[in-house]
């Protein structure tokens, strides 16, 4: 199988490599990581079903096949029930390595504005849940 540059794929669609790079940006969800794009040394490598991918999205169209995940994860309780512990796990991280005086101003703003209580705890809960991949709340070596 072989892979493609950005600028080889656009090339053989006739568009340019900022609008391959705008489409990436754009739908990350459409473009599977490993599947359609292989990022090595910071440089985008297209595989043959990502370049169909592409294709069929200059063309307006949906690809033929979509790509399917293997198992629901979301309705699995054993899986759940271990994202919440690894939450847990890194909100305890975070807050342990909270300096005490940013402890001290949450404290005071929680205790002071209920508006301010749930925009921080909508935060933490973002932060737990979503944008913290596994392994980032670990310390460094």
């Amino acid at each position: 199988m072989s892979n493609y540059t950005t600028s080889q794929v656009a090339e053989m669609l006739g568009v340019s490599a900022s609008t391959i790079r705008n489409w990436l940006s754009k739908f990350p969800e459409k473009f599977l990581l490993d599947v359609h794009v292989i990022k090595d040394n910071g440089v985008n490598h297209w595989t043959e079903e990502g370049f169909k991918l592409l294709e069929a999205h200059k063309n307006g169209e949906s690809p033929a096949q979509p790509v399917e995940p293997i198992y629901n994860l979301d309705q699995d309780p054993i899986t759940q029930r271990l994202l919440d512990i690894s939450a847990e796990v890194r909100a305890r991280y975070i807050l342990k390595n909270l300096p005490l005086a940013t402890i001290a101003k949450m404290r005071k703003l929680i205790a002071n504005d209920r508006e301010v209580k749930d925009s921080l705890q909508s935060t933490i809960y973002t932060l737990t849940n979503y944008q913290l991949a596994p392994g980032t709340y670990e310390a460094e070596n």
